[in-house]
């Protein structure tokens, strides 16, 4: 094993907890999930997640590998630099949790805390679709919308620490209200929550749609059940992605002309429509986007995607 430097990557998601043994390559040696459980008590939830890097800390220690310390990333606002995790979204219960300091005390090694979306680009810019680029943007399409943008090969993180919520900026004033408190926010028009919502609403209009018969033998319509039908050549299913991706572009098309990167790596859930999501999001972007930034700009897919956070947290101490 000698040649090569690892470290332990965890990923603190909502549904499940991921860790994982990585080596340098972004290659996962070895990875243990369990099901998350938001509303057990912080304790109980911490003490599960070090089980399971202790699980990882034998496994490497069996096969005689040195790592370099600990990569924790977790949804919410992370203050990296106190390595506290201030509001952990889904978990209700946390608060102000200091992870770095009780990790730190328990494993005695480096440890290193980040918000999930800010680790992943990490991991998308060593590891994956953004490769030998040093300005990008990776942004995150599920329930809510996040961010990661580097610059100059940094991870940009802001006076303190919580630098690029871009799903909390304003794209229709008078829009849905976001549980942020403003109305018409990105992650309002643009995330899984609005493919569900637009939905719901063509059923209600009693719209012609295949959607009605995957409702009527579910009881739900999820974004993943709107892209299979788009897929099929429902129009009404297309039409959602169609507007989807507008206002996503709307969103893409400003950070390029403030932040004018290279790359914009669009992953998460809804991301997993693929071309529908993202040609609508070009065009919208080749619309609004200043020309000079917009023509040196490509919009592509992660490449890392469910191992993303896993290997984006191992990847702050390489």
């Amino acid at each position: 094993m000698s040649g090569r430097n690892y470290a332990i990557g965890v990923d603190i998601g909502g549904i499940n907890i991921k860790t994982g043994l990585v080596e340098d390559s972004g290659h996962i040696l070895y990875k243990r999930v369990v099901q998350a459980r938001p509303e057990e008590a912080v304790q109980v939830i911490l003490q599960e997640v070090m089980d399971l890097v202790g699980e990882i800390i034998k496994f490497a220690e069996e096969k005689g590998i040195r790592f370099r310390g600990i990569g924790i990333g977790a949804p919410g606002l992370i203050d990296s630099q106190e390595g506290i995790i201030r509001f952990l979204t889904n978990f209700p219960k946390w608060k102000d949790v200091p992870v770095g300091e009780l990790f730190n005390k328990t494993f005695n090694l480096p440890i290193f805390i980040e918000n999930d979306v800010r680790a992943a680009a990490l991991g998308e810019h060593k590891f994956g679709a953004g490769r030998n680029k040093e300005h990008l943007i990776c942004l995150a399409i599920g329930t809510g919308i996040g961010s990661g943008i580097i610059i100059d090969g940094q991870l940009l993180k802001g006076s303190r620490q919580f630098g690029g919520e871009v799903g909390h900026m304003t794209v229709l004033p008078d829009g849905p209200p976001c549980a942020c408190g403003n109305r018409g926010c990105l992650e309002m028009m643009a995330s899984a929550r609005s493919v569900t919502r637009r939905a719901m609403e063509a059923l209600s209009r009693q719209e012609e749609t295949s959607l009605l018969k995957v409702y009527k033998e579910k009881g739900a319509i999820t974004p993943e059940d709107v892209a299979q039908e788009a897929s099929q050549g429902d129009p009404v299913s297309r039409r959602i992605y169609e507007e989807t991706g507008q206002w996503l572009g709307i969103g893409v098309a400003s950070l390029i002309n403030i932040f004018n990167p290279e790359m914009v790596i669009i992953g998460g859930g809804v991301a997993n429509a693929g071309e529908l999501l993202l040609e609508p999001v070009r065009r919208e972007v080749q619309d609004r986007a200043m020309p000079v930034l917009r023509d040196s700009v490509s919009i592509v897919l992660a490449e890392l995607r469910e191992e993303a956070g896993v290997i984006g947290a191992a990847s702050m101490l390489f």
